[in-house]
C-alpha cells in the first residue's frame, strides 16, 4: 500500500511538473526551437500525467477495502516511468 501511495506521489509532483512547461514563464522559452532531449522528456512527461489520471480512475472505482492487481500494476508502473524520467532530468 505504501508503494501505491509513493507512486501516486511522485505521479503527482510530475504532473505538476508537466503543468509548469505550460506557463506563460515558459512561453518565452518555447519560441526557441526545443533540443531533441527536451522533447523526449516532454513526451514522456505528458504520458506520464496520462498513465497517473488512469490510475487515478482505477484507484476511485476500487473499494476502499481492496485494490485490484491491476491498479497495483499500474501504480508500480506509473512509479517506475516517474523515477526513470526523474533520473533523465538531472
Amino acid at each position: 500500500m505504501r508503494r501505491v501511495r509513493a507512486g501516486l506521489v511522485m505521479a503527482v509532483m510530475m504532473a505538476g511538473m508537466a503543468g509548469l512547461a505550460q506557463t506563460p514563464a515558459s512561453a518565452a522559452a518555447e519560441k526557441t526551437p526545443m533540443s531533441e532531449k527536451q522533447k523526449q522528456l516532454l513526451d514522456q512527461t505528458n504520458a506520464l500525467l496520462k498513465m497517473a489520471a488512469e490510475l487515478k480512475v482505477s484507484v476511485d472505482k476500487s473499494t476502499k477495502d481492496q485494490l485490484s492487481l491491476d491498479v497495483v500494476r499500474k501504480a508500480e508502473a506509473v512509479e517506475k516511468m516517474a523515477k526513470e524520467l526523474k533520473g533523465k532530468m538531472r
